[in-house]
């Protein structure tokens, strides 16, 4: 490569910087004028660009004004939206978790793929057992005076089986006791809807 060849490398990255340059001030210019009351269609018919061109100038330039007023901290608390058209906050580099399914099916009777805890700070999040490496990170505890109730526990009154020959009885230690079949469902259903239609 010669020197010639470097003078237009540099004169060709001057060129990129001075019409980023150029588009930022556009950008900022277009913002004041949507702030001004004026439609994305109104800024892009005068200037004569599409509106998607507009559009995309605006997001930057938010995004700019963004990134320049809130620094950079990635453990920064998720702020709240109250803007509905406002683009979505970047998410903490903690929330980025990578899930650890086990080798070979994943099932419910599958064992976790991790031999052990798993180490903290790490990323890695079981998909089976729903551990990860940062739970105890202070974000994620739960503030017991602002946390729900949990859900009470349905009784197991109605703890019925099908026997042999059709008939339910009791039995604690079947787990699908308290269910119902699709056949009873539908079936109970539609005597909902027939009832209903009937009177």
């Amino acid at each position: 490569m010669s020197i010639m060849g470097g003078a237009k490398a540099k004169s060709k990255l001057s060129k990129t910087k001075a019409r980023g340059k150029v588009r930022e001030a556009l950008d900022h210019e277009w913002m004041r004028k949507h702030r001004q009351g004026k439609t994305v269609a109104d800024i892009a018919t005068a200037e004569g660009v599409s509106k998607r061109t507009v559009q995309l100038a605006l997001a930057r330039a938010r995004d700019a004004e963004q990134s320049a007023g809130a620094g950079c901290d990635d453990d920064a608390s998720l702020p709240i939206r109250d803007d509905a058209s406002a683009p979505a906050p970047r998410q903490p580099w903690w929330l980025e978790l990578v899930p650890l399914f086990p080798i070979g099916a994943f099932t419910p009777t599958s064992k976790c793929p991790h031999h052990g805890p798993i180490r903290a700070g790490s990323l890695f999040c079981c998909m089976v057992c729903s551990t990860s490496g940062i739970d105890d990170h202070p974000a994620l505890q739960l503030d017991p005076l602002t946390a729900p109730q949990p859900e009470p526990v349905p009784t197991a009154s109605k703890a019925t089986t099908k026997s042999p020959a059709g008939s339910r009885s009791s039995s604690p230690l079947d787990p699908t006791a308290d269910r119902e079949t699709r056949k009873e469902r539908r079936r109970r259903q539609y005597r909902a809807v027939a009832g209903e239609q009937g009177a």
